[in-house]
């Protein structure tokens, strides 16, 4: 059986590109960082980085 990345999110069909829908993660964010964090504009979604380490790597 193949991994399918991040199966359990919507995804939606445009043009040749197959998009995942993450849930917004300002909610989640803010449990886990100081309110500095947010001044900065680069950020990637909590729940896309949470799917690529399940995705990408093994346990042990």
């Amino acid at each position: 059986m193949s991994k399918v990345f991040a199966s359990q999110y919507e995804r939606v069909r445009e043009g040749k590109m197959d998009l995942i829908l993450f849930p917004r993660d300002v909610e989640w964010r803010r449990k886990l960082f100081p309110d500095r964090v947010f001044e900065h504009p680069a950020k990637a979604n909590m729940y896309l980085i949470e799917e690529l380490i399940k995705y990408l790597t093994e346990p042990g």
